[in-house]
């Protein structure tokens, strides 16, 4: 990897794949921007680093090896990103209930649900179905992937008539 870091106190503000154009003069520029507050005169590219596990830019130094530089602001950083990413996970497997819901239920219980007549979550809903159908608790995550296991999907009986939403 590449590190664009301040000379002085090796703040690493930026990490960039080896192959990358970058080039640091009197700004950083790349292919995808431009810093201007990055010059060569108080900053550095080095080249050949190995990348930490958990990149946060401006919270970490490196001066042969990673430290945490600012941890306040490396655990704020950290923090923001999982809550970011366990919502986006949580979307994407709320599109993938709500599309099993209306590929395999019947018409009237994609109703039901549109209505929001269910008092458990469409999840839970698809979580308890896809219990049923493997005969054991499963967590959300695996309900969730079972529903795109063809052999699951093959051998699930969606029902026909309206369900009472549940447990």
């Amino acid at each position: 990897m590449q590190i664009c870091k301040n000379q002085t106190t090796n703040v690493v503000y930026y990490m960039f794949n080896d192959g990358e154009w970058v080039t640091l003069t009197d700004c950083l520029r790349t292919k995808d921007f431009v810093a201007l507050d990055m010059n060569s005169t108080k900053d550095e590219l080095e080249l050949g680093v190995a990348a930490p596990d958990y990149f946060i830019g401006g919270t970490m130094a490196y001066d042969g090896g990673w430290t945490i530089a600012n941890q306040t602001a490396y655990d704020d950083s950290y923090a923001e990103q999982l809550a970011t990413a366990k919502e986006n996970k949580q979307n994407s497997l709320d599109a993938s209930c709500s599309s099993y819901i209306y590929s395999y239920w019947s018409a009237e219980a994609q109703s039901n649900v549109a209505l929001g007549l269910y008092e458990q979550s469409i999840c839970e809903l698809c979580k308890s179905e896809i219990s049923d159908v493997l005969s054991e608790n499963v967590t959300y995550v695996e309900a969730v992937e079972a529903m795109t296991d063809i052999n699951v999907v093959n051998s699930y009986n969606p029902p026909k008539t309206v369900i009472t939403g549940g447990n």
